[in-house]
């Protein structure tokens, strides 16, 4: 599952496939919000955050894979971006 914030507020969930698995609208209608790069928790919640709000989306997905090469932007859950 790949998770992508947008710059008009909009959360999108893309499964491997490329095929849209499940949007979120994290706006107020008090105008348009860009939201920082989601992040997985351990038990597969999605945190985000726009502006003055973080948002924490419980999702069905597994949670992020530690062991993976490059499990998310900034590489780990500290966003160090160094391999190992």
């Amino acid at each position: 599952m790949i998770y992508v914030g947008t710059l008009d507020g909009v959360l999108y969930a893309i499964s491997s496939d490329g095929s849209l698995r499940w949007s979120l609208s994290l706006t107020d209608g008090a105008g348009t919000w860009s939201i920082s790069p989601p992040s997985i928790g351990r038990d597969g919640t999605v945190y985000t955050g726009a502006f003055t709000h973080l948002y924490a989306i419980y999702s069905s997905s597994m949670g992020l894979d530690e062991n993976a090469p490059w499990p998310k932007f900034h590489h780990d859950n500290q966003n160090t971006g160094q391999a190992d």
